[in-house]
């Protein structure tokens, strides 16, 4: 990754600044931080800018006795040409510095030698009389409390400046190349690395892209990067052997470690341990915990370097000691199972020990749960004893895979499990999950007819009061959007009599969305509040167990136009899911948010939850959620009036979604928009009767009837076919009489609007469309066609009103298409308007009245004016009385305002001839 400077330009430009300061006292600037968070880079980029000012002498330097480092080191100061140690390099600092301004920047000062932090002190306390500039860079932790308490006592002798430095926010780490990474690293990366520029590099260095499996730093097999490890590993370096031994084995049990647990994994006593603990507390690689003996690592990429860098014969070995102790202090399964799976050795014991573990933590980490299932499953070993657990096991991993988003790993364990259990039969709720497992793969590639058909024969053969109640909520999810509105009603009915909420939640979600696909709004709207109301009581773990019902519900409550309920439930379902590792079912959670800010007309946030959907959805086996996340991307460039972007994206999503499925069909709809505007009606008419099956649109939802009639009203319109034009747009103003949703309203009323005979009909239903809140997408097109219909009869002033508010929202909301179209129509109004404009009355004042008007016009005062035409105060007076009487004006504001409308002239000079 390139060596930019990302995030910290403003402590650049203080330090720039500081040196351009001109002060009594010299000036110092404290630059304070972690390990890797940019000090060292600050200073660089500072130091290449100012070596372009030639007043500026500058003295770089580091405080480590580092050859290595990116500057000298302070100890041979004295000169280029005279390398050699001073106790007090300090002391020939005037004659170093020279005249103009000097510049002195240390830095690492936390690794100063004694020698150095007294000659550091001792220019503190006794500045030298100079024109001077000191910039120190340190970690706060590590600096010497002498030299602490001087650097905080240094107020009377210094100007100081202090540049504590942060992480870096996620907006600003965005500022690093990073567009090579998967989708998972891509959306975990900021939080991973903690803002830290050094662990973001590093982690960024270990993804491998489209081909990346996103797994975690200490469990990947990439080779760690060695330009953003060697600091840390240079660190490192610095302990004594028994150090790193113990920063080992605490990096062998965890984030968080105790004591007691270290020594006995280290196979040290505690009192040596404690020793250690202090050299790596002094390094800065670990803090006290809140717990009496406890310490964690600063950050877990350092454990994370410190682990892989033991040797692996060890870490095996430490593991297995882990294991022993954690079992003689009884401790729970999960925190036994990762040292378990690690240490590489077990039998029945340790596999049933992950599998129990792997069921515990499933919900909150199904990727390390499929680990610990497959680790397990490894342990059982091939015997016929083990069949019916390793059966139990490949369904577990296919489960754990799928909610981690490894498809083919799911995929391949259910190849597995089937050919072990190849002619018997596996018990039902076994089966139950192996059928959803299936299907859900199926409907992630666009496989619906597949998915469904394993769903009901599954139904049919399980227990349906248990088993087989999950099984008919899937069912019905792949339904709604077509024809299943019975399969809600029976999935609805069987999960009311669970006593799982979020089962009921997830049926109610389902339901409504089922209802308003047949048009029943107040049914609709009375299962999206219900499964809401669930869906808020219940707490961030209960929901991931859930997390499609959350789904279900924000897509819902999307569809009805309660944008503000919609984002907050999308926005909950991604925490949930970033934080636990959901990512496939991340892609409709950011799609749905950024159909909502589309909504509202915020691009640039939809286009952000696009692009990260779309960093998900790439892979084999999920072509249906691609297509979906295509699909917004071309109505988002439509938006934008990217015309061929938005064919580009509608056409790539046609290609890889399975055709007539409900995701194709709204794919089929985003081409026919960005076909029509870019000038085919003929195959915008053509893709809206293949998404609908028709001129009757029966294949479509009920919600999207106002759109699809509204599309095929315009493309008539373009193709001079009115009397089908306005025969659509009443088709979808029925569709929305049906469902009396605010959006749909809007949209079948400008439809209307368009085919309208009467210029002051088409304002009435145009005003409609306007009108509509939170919708600037309806309120923008909206106020166009009212434009239109105001500059029809005659209306400048009502036209140039409706222009205004259009280039306002379209401006602020990046409407390129809809801010071109009014800046065009509000040309055509001020020519026109010009043209028929009357002249303008001309008043005529004397040359010297019209000199003196002028020089008013230009904001002089009567004094300014006199000296300027070398005439009197009380002349200028005189005429500025008669100007005010000819104009008819009683202020010089009017007078400056004839002057620049050219409503003044001056009367011409008479000729000889004329005398």
């Amino acid at each position: 990754m390139p060596n930019v400077l990302v995030g910290r330009q403003r402590e650049v430009s203080l330090l720039m600044e500081a040196a351009r300061k001109t002060a009594d006292r010299p000036v110092m600037v404290k630059i304070s931080g972690e390990s890797g968070i940019g000090k060292t880079r600050i200073l660089s980029e500072f130091l290449a800018i100012a070596a372009e000012n030639p007043e500026l002498k500058l003295l770089e330097c580091t405080a480590a006795d580092d050859r290595h480092s990116t500057f000298r080191p302070l100890s041979t100061l004295p000169g280029l040409d005279d390398p050699r140690p001073r106790e007090n390099p300090l002391a020939d600092l005037p004659e170093l510095a020279g005249p103009g301004r000097a510049v002195l920047v240390i830095d690492d000062l936390h690794q100063a030698s004694h020698a150095l932090n007294l000659a550091i002190e001792k220019l503190i306390w006794n500045p030298p009389q100079l024109d001077l500039l000191v910039v120190l860079a340190y970690r706060p932790h590590g600096v010497a409390n002498r030299l602490l308490a001087a650097l905080g006592g240094a107020q009377p002798q210094w100007d100081i400046v202090d540049l504590p430095l942060g992480p870096l926010s996620a907006e600003a780490a965005e500022g690093f190349p990073l567009d090579h990474l998967c989708g998972q690293h891509h959306m975990t990366l900021h939080q991973e690395s903690g803002g830290n520029p050094r662990h973001l590099k590093l982690l960024a260095a270990l993804c491998q892209g489209a081909e990346c499996r996103g797994e975690p730093l200490l469990r990947g097999g990439t080779e760690l990067p060695g330009e953003a490890t060697a600091p840390i590993l240079a660190d490192l370096d610095t302990l004594s052997g028994t150090a790193r031994t113990v920063g080992s084995a605490a990096a062998v049990i965890g984030d968080a470690f105790d004591l007691e647990l270290t020594a006995a994994v280290a196979e040290l006593d505690r009192t040596t341990v404690l020793v250690a603990v202090d050299e790596l507390l002094a390094l800065d690689l670990v803090q006290a915990d809140t717990v009496p003996g406890s310490f964690r690592f600063r950050h877990r990429v350092l454990r994370g370097v410190v682990y892989r860098s033991a040797p692996e014969g060890w870490r095996l070995g430490a593991h297995a000691r882990a294991v022993e102790a954690l079992s003689g202090l009884n401790q729970p399964t999960v925190r036994i199972a990762e040292h378990v799976e690690r240490a590489g050795v077990g039998g029945p014991k340790a596999a049933a020990l992950l599998t129990s573990a792997g069921k515990v933590i499933e919900p909150q980490d199904p990727e390390t749960a499929a680990v610990w299932y497959t680790a397990a499953l490894r342990m059982l070993g091939d015997g016929p004893d083990s069949r019916e657990q390793r059966a139990e096991l490949l369904t577990a991993i296919a489960h754990g895979a799928l909610m981690a988003g490894r498809l083919e790993e799911s995929g391949a364990a259910l190849d597995r499990r089937d050919a072990l259990l190849a002619g018997s039969v596996a018990r039902p709720d076994r089966e139950a999950l192996t059928v959803e497992c299936r299907a859900r793969l199926a409907l992630f590639a666009g496989r619906y007819t597949e998915a469904r058909t394993l769903l009901r024969q599954a139904i049919t053969s399980l227990d349906p009061a248990a088993a087989s109640r999950r099984l008919r909520l899937v069912l019905a999810a792949t339904t709604v959007l077509d024809t299943g509105w019975e399969w809600s009603e029976d999935a609805l009915l069987s999960a009311v009599g669970s006593e799982d909420l979020m089962l009921q939640a997830l049926a109610l979600g389902v339901h409504s969305v089922a209802a308003l696909t047949e048009g029943r709004r107040a049914v609709a709207e009375r299962s999206a509040s219900e499964a809401a109301q669930l869906i808020d009581r219940q707490s961030d773990e209960q929901l991931a167990c859930h997390i499609e019902a959350v789904c279900h519900v924000a897509w819902a409550e999307l569809r009805l136009g309660h944008h503000a309920e919609a984002a907050r439930h999308f926005a909950r379902g991604q925490g949930v899911c970033r934080r636990r590792g959901q990512w496939l079912a991340m892609i409709p959670l950011l799609t749905g948010l950024g159909t909502v800010e589309l909504r509202r007309g915020r691009l640039a946030r939809a286009r952000d939850q696009a692009n990260q959907a779309m960093k998900l959805a790439l892979g084999p086996g999920r072509e249906d959620l691609l297509s979906m996340v295509l699909a917004l991307r071309a109505e988002i460039a439509l938006a934008d009036g990217a015309t061929l972007h938005s064919l580009a994206d509608s056409r790539a999503a046609a290609e890889v979604i399975t055709p007539d499925t409900p995701t194709w069909r709204q794919v089929r709809l985003a081409q026919a928009a960005a076909l029509l505007a870019h000038g085919d009606p003929a195959a915008c008419t053509a893709a809206v009767l293949d998404a609908g099956g028709g001129s009757a649109l029966l294949d479509l939802p009920m919600w999207d009837h106002p759109r699809a009639f509204d599309l095929l009203s315009r493309a008539a319109l373009a193709d001079g076919r009115r009397p089908e034009a306005e025969e659509a747009a009443e088709q979808a103003w029925r569709a929305a009489q049906v469902l009396r949703l605010p959006s749909a309203l809007g949209l079948a009323s400008m439809a209307r609007a368009r085919v309208a005979e009467k210029p002051a009909e088409a304002l009435d239903h145009a005003l409609r469309a306007a009108e509509i809140e939170d919708h600037p997408l309806l309120e923008v097109p909206g106020r166009l066609l009212a434009a239109n219909a105001l500059w029809a009869v005659g209306d400048v002033a009502g036209t140039i009103r409706q222009l205004d508010a259009v280039e306002s929202t379209a401006d602020r909301c990046g409407l390129g298409e809809a801010l071109a179209a009014a800046r065009e129509l509000r040309e055509v109004v001020e020519a026109r308007a010009a043209s028929l404009r009357p002249p303008t009355e001309q008043h005529m004042l004397s040359q010297r009245e019209f000199e003196i008007a002028d020089l008013v016009s230009q904001g002089r005062t009567n004094r300014q004016i006199a000296r300027q035409l070398e005439v009197s105060h009380k002349t200028v007076e005189t005429h500025l009385g008669r100007i005010f009487t000819k104009l008819k004006v009683s202020s010089r504001a009017e007078i400056a305002s004839m002057i620049g409308r050219s409503s003044v002239v001056a009367r011409p000079r008479r000729t000889a001839a004329a005398r």
